[in-house]
């Protein structure tokens, strides 16, 4: 076998794998998603032993630590327990959760009585660029309790 032979097998042997590695990653993500809306989707209905098999579930896929702060906050903040809400919650400085993460950090602010903070927030996310239905929910449900006929 020659060594342009013997490079091209590795560099097939490389890109097959690079290919399985993404495959795999983008299937993670796409059932990290799925539960994440199932969750929230359960706390809505007051479902909460739901909401934390879907969280254990979640986290036994290995998720990013924004995916676990915001799913811990989100549960937190659904069994009125506001204050761990705002500090998971607030953890989530970036990734595709972090504009949820801030309108439900409003509504954490709103439901203990934290009149101010949550106007505060309101104000700073009020032209953030909404990326997906995620953010529209939570940014949505945010301004229904302060401007709910925005």
């Amino acid at each position: 076998m020659t060594a342009s032979a013997f490079a091209t097998i590795i560099l097939a042997i490389c890109i097959t794998a690079g290919v399985i590695k993404h495959n795999a990653s983008e299937r993670k993500q796409a059932k990290l998603d799925a539960i994440s809306s199932d969750l929230f989707d359960a706390l809505l209905r007051v479902d909460f032993q739901k909401a934390e098999n879907l969280y254990s579930e979640g986290s036994g896929l290995d998720p990013p630590r924004d995916w676990l702060q915001f799913s811990e906050g989100q549960i937190k903040l659904f069994r009125s327990d506001y204050g761990a809400a705002k500090d998971k919650l607030t953890r989530v400085r970036s990734g595709p959760n972090q504009l949820a993460a801030q309108g439900l950090l409003a509504v954490a602010h709103m439901w203990s009585g934290d009149e101010e903070s949550y106007f505060r927030l309101l104000r700073e996310i009020e032209n953030a660029r909404v990326v997906g239905f995620k953010d529209l929910l939570c940014v949505g449900y945010a301004h229904c309790w302060g401007e709910p006929a925005r």
